[in-house]
């Protein structure tokens, strides 16, 4: 008897067929995007699914807002794949100009593409709006994801779904490619390897877990050594800390606040800096991003007697990110960060922009204008605090 998740991977695929077939009848490309800052799931999905594409004859752009983490980019080298990476990370006059050429470069040959494809973004708010201006008129738009419950809807064009509680979108793509009977794929492995890891890392996901996808992680070794890759030492290289990382990891921690049942803590471009002097990484061009945030997590973990819920504040992202410390607080936090900015998640890991928070605080007179950022995070801090200490979006 077939599982529920074969047998929704295979209704899937029976329209997948379909609309492949009428795009390479038309000669139409895929545009894939993923949510904004995107992660080691988001990027390996997306160049999994590219290079499946590829060998199903149809051509794909990668639109990657706002750039691809550096350590992230080998993985766009395993197939012929087009990737738009504008590379911005920094106000809003910069985006906005990144934001008009990415507009003028896709309107020039928009009507080559018939399909958008978006994964991993749990939610409409959290596609980039330039893919989503780019892509939302297409005939055709797929959405893939792992977090349950979510189904893109538009008013426009023919829209598939295919959304499964697994521990990755990754994951998803594996299966798919299972169902669609493709044995051999070294190339794709790659990206499901690392995409899979990074997710099962972030969301701590151990091996023990019924969710830890045990065979899967098995056949893609097996797939990837056919092309001599070492996925065990490719992930120490992937998920590891640069020295000036490590500093900052230090400095961070030391500088934690807490308010109630929240423990709260902060990073900035002037730290990173000081951190890149002092371990004489100056010339080094990264910038921390999911691994660190996973370390900077685990670190915090030993406070989980005294606290509820960490929230690390990357202000050279304006990234406000939640995560529960105790497994089953009896609250949702994808709820909360939906209350609070707009954002979303998991109910144990969610997380939204600084801006938006801001801004609505604005609007509820909660902060006056021109608020410091520091006024900004104490009132975001107090907030989370009051919806897990007065038993608000309280976790189905």
């Amino acid at each position: 008897m077939k599982s529920e998740f074969s047998i929704t991977i295979q209704k899937f695929i029976s329209a997948f067929t379909k609309v492949s077939n009428d795009l390479k009848a038309q000669g139409k490309k895929v545009l894939i995007t993923t949510h904004r800052f995107l992660d080691g799931d988001a990027f390996g999905s997306a160049v999994a699914f590219g290079l499946l594409l590829q060998k199903l004859g149809i051509e794909s752009t990668l639109l990657c807002v706002p750039f691809v983490p550096l350590k992230l980019t080998f993985l766009g080298s395993m197939g012929t794949l087009h990737i738009v990476s504008p590379f911005y990370a920094g106000d809003g006059n910069t985006r906005n100009a990144f934001t008009n050429t990415l507009f003028e470069h896709f309107s020039e040959i928009k009507e080559d593409f018939g399909a958008l494809v978006v994964l991993d973004c749990a939610g409409i708010d959290q596609i980039p709006e330039e893919a989503w201006s780019i892509g939302k008129d297409l005939p055709y738009k797929i959405n893939i994801d792992h977090h349950a419950g979510y189904e893109l809807q538009s008013p426009c064009g023919r829209i598939l779904n295919l959304v499964l509680d697994c521990s990755s979108t990754s994951e998803i793509i594996f299966g798919l490619l299972k169902e669609m009977g493709i044995k051999e794929y070294p190339e794709i492995a790659v990206p499901l390897f690392v995409g899979m890891v990074a997710d099962l890392r972030k969301n701590d996901v151990t091996r023990d877990s019924p969710y830890f996808p045990v065979d899967e992680i098995r056949e893609l070794e097996i797939q990837a050594r056919k092309i001599d890759f070492d996925v065990r030492k490719l992930v120490k290289t992937v998920f590891s800390l640069d020295p000036w990382e490590k500093y900052l990891l230090k400095v961070t921690l030391a500088g934690r606040r807490s308010v109630g049942n929240v423990v709260y803590v902060r990073f900035d471009h002037e730290m990173i800096l000081q951190a890149k002097e002092v371990t004489d990484s100056k010339d080094n061009p990264r910038m921390p991003f999911h691994e660190f945030h996973t370390r900077l997590r685990h670190r915090l973990k030993r406070f989980s007697m005294d606290f509820a819920v960490v929230v690390i504040f990357d202000q050279l992202l304006g990234k406000v990110s939640l995560f529960a410390l105790q497994e089953k607080g009896g609250y949702d936090l994808a709820a909360i960060s939906k209350y609070i900015g707009n954002g979303g998640g998991h109910p144990n890991r969610a997380g939204f922009t600084f801006s938006a928070a801001k801004e609505k605080l604005i609007a509820c007179s909660i902060v006056e204008e021109n608020p410091t950022d520091e006024m900004i995070m104490k009132k975001i801090v107090e907030s989370i605090n009051h919806q897990i200490s007065e038993g608000s979006h309280i976790e189905e």
